[in-house]
């Protein structure tokens, strides 16, 4: 990730991301569950806040639903990041409803 930090910026944290929760979409399917969008969610629907930029925050949700498109609730996840040089300054944070 630091190797590509220097080639495309920020976007390195959307490819952590996708790393990251691949293996929760991979139980989710076992599971006959997908969430909608990809978790972590979708960077164009996302909100960010912070007042530091080396200590920034994205929310961004994503709805689970079952295989036939039963609504079972949404995920929101919340991605700390640095916009000074790659770093995250603490876990994501997940809340569930």
């Amino acid at each position: 990730m630091i190797a590509r930090y220097a080639e495309i910026g920020d976007s390195v944290y959307g490819l952590y991301g996708d790393r990251l929760f691949k293996p929760v979409h991979a139980q989710f399917k076992q599971v006959d569950l997908r969430a909608m969008p990809r978790l972590p969610g979708k960077f164009d629907i996302s909100r960010e806040w912070g007042e530091d930029e080396s200590d920034r925050q994205r929310w961004m949700w994503s709805k689970i639903v079952t295989t036939q498109g039963e609504s079972v609730g949404i995920i929101v996840t919340v991605f700390f990041h640095d916009h000074l040089q790659i770093r995250i300054p603490r876990p994501f944070d997940i809340m569930c409803t």
